[in-house]
């Protein structure tokens, strides 16, 4: 197969007494230019986004990401013997 160069999202958040002035718009027209510029060149963006959260889906829309997938992430602890 063909490799692409893919970024990955997650958690990127604003707190809520400062949402609705553009900071979130900002955060993520930002990470895509600098991702997909020199040296990176990501094609690809995996975001997590919760199912619940529609004004993060609709800053998303506007950007022009689209929904590819509902995959659940599981997450756990990392435990060292050391």
């Amino acid at each position: 197969g063909v490799r692409r160069k893919v970024g990955y999202v997650f958690d990127l958040r604003v707190d809520e007494s400062y949402q609705r002035r553009g900071i979130g718009l900002a955060l993520a027209q930002e990470l895509e230019s600098r991702c997909t510029a020199e040296p990176f060149n990501v094609e690809y963006f995996y975001l997590s986004v919760n199912r619940d959260n529609a004004k993060a889906k609709k800053l998303y829309s506007r950007l022009g990401w689209t929904f590819a997938s509902g995959r659940r992430l599981q997450m756990g602890p990392l435990v060292s013997d050391k």
